[in-house]
Parts: structure tokens; C-alpha cells; sequence
């Protein structure tokens, strides 16, 4: 099997079409069922973040998917990337990002801050971007600017 048709198993097992996938993870802008059939039918490599998000919606490991994808060519370098530093530091990363939402939480609590759900989630993607950029850990004020550029 190919990584294709893992994602067409899985989207099958979860009763879901082609669209409804498409949908469900965000790609509601144009025709969501050619993207998913593209990536069904390996005519387009998908990326790290779009196999997540599918992953994520289909209620299935990252891992699932990478079942000798790679030495087909049917990933894209960064995703083979991505599946081999979320397999070697998951731990690392769900400490990190249990540090990141806690303190986002604390600053938001302190300065009485209501975020949407999809406000938090920029502030949490921004803060992680820029700790990848940075190689440090962030500081209150990162957090307050990501928080700025989120509500605004």
C-alpha cells in the first residue's frame, strides 16, 4: 500500500467522503474533494501540515500513514522530517507545548483576556514558530505581541 491509499482507508473506515474530509480539516475554500483525491491518488505530495490535519480529523497516528511512503517518493522530505522528530522527541514536544498553552493561559487570565478558540490557537502556533525561529524559550512579551497580533 501507499500513502494514498492509507489516507482513502482511513477516510473510509471514518464513513467520510472525499469532500467531508476536505472539509473537516479546514479546506473549505474551493473543491476540497480534488485535493483529497489528489492525495488519495498520489498525484500531489502532501506536506507535513496537511498530513497532520488529516491525521488529526481522521483520528489516526501520524505514523499510520508513513507505512513505507517514504522510499516510494510519496512524501515530501519535511514530512518524512516531521514523522521522524515527532517519533524521537514527542515527549519534548508535549512538554513544550503543555509550557507554551500554560502560560499563554496565565497571561490571557492576568490581563483578562478572552480568546476565541481560534484566537488561542494562532497565539499557540505563533509562539511555537517563533521558538523554532528564535531557539529559545519565550518570553511573557513574545506572548503578549503574539496575543496582539491574534485579537487584532
Amino acid at each position: 500500500m501507499d500513502i494514498g491509499k492509507f489516507i482513502k482507508q482511513a477516510r473510509k473506515e471514518a464513513g467520510l467522503t472525499q469532500e467531508e474530509l476536505g472539509i473537516a480539516c479546514g479546506w473549505d475554500g474551493g473543491t476540497p474533494q480534488v485535493r483529497i483525491g489528489y492525495y488519495e491518488n498520489n498525484k500531489r505530495k502532501i506536506s507535513a501540515e496537511d498530513l497532520a490535519k488529516i491525521a488529526k480529523t481522521l483520528k489516526k497516528p501520524i505514523s499510520y500513514f508513513y507505512q513505507d511512503a517514504e522510499a516510494h517518493g510519496l512524501i515530501s522530505e519535511s514530512a518524512a522530517l516531521y514523522l521522524a522528530e515527532t517519533q524521537t522527541s514527542s515527549t519534548q514536544e508535549m512538554e513544550r507545548l503543555t509550557r507554551i498553552i500554560t502560560k499563554v493561559e496565565q497571561i490571557t487570565q492576568d490581563n483578562q483576556i478572552t480568546l476565541t478558540p481560534e484566537q488561542r490557537a494562532r497565539v499557540i502556533v505563533a509562539v511555537i514558530e517563533t521558538e523554532k525561529t528564535e531557539q529559545e524559550e519565550s518570553s511573557a512579551a513574545t506572548i503578549k505581541a503574539a496575543l496582539r497580533m491574534a485579537c487584532f
